[in-house]
């Protein structure tokens, strides 16, 4: 008699194709064997995550599993809070958060991230501090009211969008600064101040930068291309 043990992996991957969340996590965690299996399935499969809606706990335990082959991230924080306000006591919502920022430094392979914020919460400043040791995070795109990147170093591609209305001239200018590869820049932020192409050029001149910097601003001022 056959049982599921005597299926090659491709098979088992073919199987996975058909499982929900829960049978996914139960495979994963079942054997030694069928870990292998899973994670060599996921590697394709959740190379691209997101964290939208209506999140479940079983979500996360299943980003835990994969997040060593996730790649792209997509996270929108409100659905986040929402979902460790229904689910955890005040007394585990400190712990609950912890975790899922250790979880975000677990993603080595990962490289771009997009985060969406409306109402602000420090969950975003801890999952910014979270990536500051990611080997290969190149692209970051923030739609969040408050801005906190001076330490994410190692950006190429930089992507934000401002909603809170007050000028944060000094911290896009630090990122300039602070990322020395980084060569797309683009800004939503009717608040930018009018000079804000004229300090950035001086940035770039003062660190001796040798990349061309694409700068983007949608707003008041046009866009334009630095070195």
């Amino acid at each position: 008699e056959t049982g599921i043990m005597d299926l090659n992996d491709y098979c088992l991957q073919k199987v996975l194709h058909y499982v929900d969340i829960k049978g996914q996590i139960s495979f994963a965690q079942s054997c030694t064997r069928f870990r292998d299996v899973f994670l060599a399935w996921s590697r394709c499969e959740y190379s691209y995550v997101s964290i939208i809606g209506d999140v479940e706990p079983m979500e996360l335990t299943l980003l835990s599993l994969v997040a060593s082959n996730v790649r792209k991230l997509n996270i929108f924080a409100d659905d986040l809070v929402s979902l460790f306000n229904d689910k955890y006591t005040d007394l585990k919502h400190h712990n609950v958060v912890s975790k899922f920022c250790n979880l975000i430094r677990s993603m080595d392979s990962l490289k771009s991230i997009k985060l969406w914020q409306v109402h602000p919460h420090p969950i975003v400043k801890h999952i910014l501090k979270a990536l500051i040791d990611l080997p290969h995070l190149r692209k970051l795109y923030l739609c969040i009211p408050i801005i906190y990147l001076t330490e994410l170093n190692s950006l190429r591609s930089l992507r934000i969008t401002l909603l809170h209305g007050m000028d944060i001239t000094s911290t896009y200018l630090q990122v300039i600064r602070s990322c020395k590869d980084l060569s797309f820049l683009r800004i939503f932020d009717y608040n930018i101040c009018p000079n804000f192409v004229c300090r950035a050029a001086e940035v770039l001149e003062e660190i001796e930068s040798e990349n061309t910097l694409h700068l983007r601003i949608h707003g008041r001022h046009s866009s334009h291309s630095l070195k």
